[in-house]
């Protein structure tokens, strides 16, 4: 259930088919607000001051056409959602808008305005798990940007596949080189020979294992990590495995100089 009725701006030249629009959307949800306007220029006017759940943009419009209102939407960046009408036969207009950004589209056939509410409440729920999707990656990024451990994902060989600037900064290496590199290519042999240990175990678990590793950073210098390395599963078998890092380097050679002094 929404927590508000939806907003939908409807711009649309033909009086009688705005009407029977209205009809329509009204019948499937009686709580929709309609704003309408007649032109390009009024629909960029309107999205410029207000915010709106769905554009309905009819591509034959006076003055400036609907494609041309598509592109200056998504050049401006207005975020909406935005469903196109066509005329029959225009069916490439309506692909090409797809192109342009459009959420979906509807032909002006006999029954068009039956499937119009569903596609339009359908466009509004992609636009807004978009949204959710792109906020929800935004804040992981700012978390794993902002971490002082490592963090990183290989696939179920050990090749990188996403890494933090703390990686990179940490290990002395520019991101894109170690982008598709594998993570065991910067280990120290004996530390290489326990990771290939740890990967050649077959699991259908996502449980977390944890190991500690010796990295050769790019000026030759030794640093040591506790890894904790959990299987990111996929119909059951491995899709990527999910690297978290704490610098352990000091606490090794308090240790080491411990074992020293016996």
């Amino acid at each position: 259930m929404r927590d508000r009725p939806i907003r939908l701006l409807m711009v649309e030249d033909n009086v009688d088919q705005l009407l029977l629009t209205q009809r329509a959307l009204k019948r499937f949800d009686p709580e929709i607000q309609v704003v309408s306007v007649n032109d390009g220029q009024q629909c960029l006017d309107r999205l410029a001051r207000e915010d709106f759940s769905v554009v309905v943009l009819d591509y034959g419009l006076p003055h400036i056409d609907g494609m041309e209102v598509l592109k200056r939407i998504r050049t401006t960046k207005y975020d909406v959602p935005i469903v196109m009408v066509t005329g029959q036969g225009d069916e490439k207009i309506a692909v090409e808008a797809m192109k342009n950004g459009a959420y979906d589209y509807v032909v002006k056939t006999q029954s068009y305005l039956k499937s119009l509410p569903s596609i339009i409440e359908k466009a509004i729920e992609k636009h807004d798990l978009q949204t959710k999707l792109k906020a929800s990656e935004q804040k992981y990024k700012r978390l794993t940007e902002n971490a002082s451990d490592l963090i990183f994902t290989t696939d179920k060989d050990g090749n990188f596949t996403f890494l933090t600037n703390r990686v990179a900064s940490v290990l002395g290496f520019p991101t894109e080189e170690l982008l598709g590199k594998n993570f065991k290519s910067l280990l120290v042999p004996e530390s290489k020979q326990s990771a290939e240990r740890e990967f050649s175990i077959e699991t259908r678990s996502d449980e977390t294992r944890f190991i500690e590793l010796d990295f050769i950073t790019e000026s030759g210098r030794i640093k040591s990590f506790e890894l904790g390395l959990t299987p990111l599963l996929q119909a059951g078998k491995i899709d990527c495995i999910e690297a978290i890092g704490r610098d352990v380097t000091h606490r090794r050679l308090l240790e080491k100089g411990i074992r020293q002094k016996k």
